[in-house]
Formats: C-alpha cells, sequence, structure tokens
C-alpha cells in the first residue's frame, strides 16, 4: 500500500490522471484482499484466537501494550492517505479528468470503511471485553500494576 500511495502521490503532483486512478484502484483491490484476510481471521473459533494469535501480539513476542497503529508501516500509510486525500482535494474541480479520480476515491474511502468494519468484527469476536493490548496496557499502567504477566 505504501509503495502505492508515493506512485500515487508522484503521479498528482505531476498530474498523471491515468496513473492517478490506476493507482486508486490498485490501493482498493489492496484493502479489499486485507478486508478479505480480516473476515477470514474473524471466522474461526474464538478461542483459536485467545489461544493462538492474541499471544503472538503480547510479550515476549510484542512489546506491552502492542497496537497495530504504533506500526511504522501503519504509521506510513496513515500519513500517505491524509497527503493523498488533501492533494487530490486540492485539485481545481473544474480539471476533467477529476470525476472518475472522485468517483475512484469514493470506491476506496468505501473499501477502507469495510476494512474497518471487518477489524471489528474480529474485535468484537474475539476480543475479551473488547479491550485492545494497548488499553489493558493503559489500563494496567495507571492502575499501577505490573504491564507484563
Amino acid at each position: 500500500m505504501n509503495s502505492t500511495l508515493d506512485d500515487t502521490l508522484a503521479a498528482v503532483g505531476a498530474a498523471r490522471w491515468t496513473s492517478v486512478r490506476h493507482g486508486l484502484e490498485r490501493l482498493r483491490t489492496l484493502y479489499n484482499a486485507a478486508t478479505a484476510a480480516m473476515a477470514y481471521a474473524s471466522d474461526f473459533p474464538a478461542s483459536a484466537y485467545a489461544n493462538d494469535v492474541r499471544p503472538t501480539m503480547e510479550p515476549p513476542f510484542a512489546a506491552p501494550g502492542f497496537s497495530g497503529t504504533l506500526n511504522q508501516e501503519h504509521r506510513v500509510m496513515t500519513e500517505r492517505t491524509h497527503a493523498l486525500r488533501a492533494a487530490l482535494g486540492d485539485l481545481s474541480p473544474l480539471a476533467s479528468p477529476l470525476a472518475a479520480i472522485r468517483h475512484e476515491m469514493a470506491l476506496l474511502r468505501a473499501a477502507q470503511r469495510r476494512n474497518r468494519k471487518a477489524h471489528a468484527a474480529i474485535c468484537e469476536r474475539c476480543v475479551p471485553d473488547g479491550a485492545s493490548l494497548l488499553r489493558q496496557h493503559t489500563t494496567r499502567q495507571r492502575s499501577g500494576r505490573a504491564t507484563c504477566e
């Protein structure tokens, strides 16, 4: 996603509208693939998540309070997505290729919403009390309890 975001941002800067449209289509495809993986992940037994998956996101495999949003690649993706939206928002609405680009952006935003819903489905189905590892860690820190149990 980050490479495609880089390429698409460069295409916006160079006014290569066909490349922009193709970049948005590719981003949508990548989001749809990630969503399919999340839907698959939310479809196995909650006990498998609790016993096999979630422990890989806790010490000693990950730092206390692990969150995918703290991942460097995720942070870069978020920043570049905002930059792309801003760059496309700054364009003149009179530019002729923008109707197709606006349509692709709408499709991409819909794919992003589906992705967030799929992630939420995993959380709702598999995460005890809906508390993320980051939230659990923060709560422990505030209450003075140890972070590694």
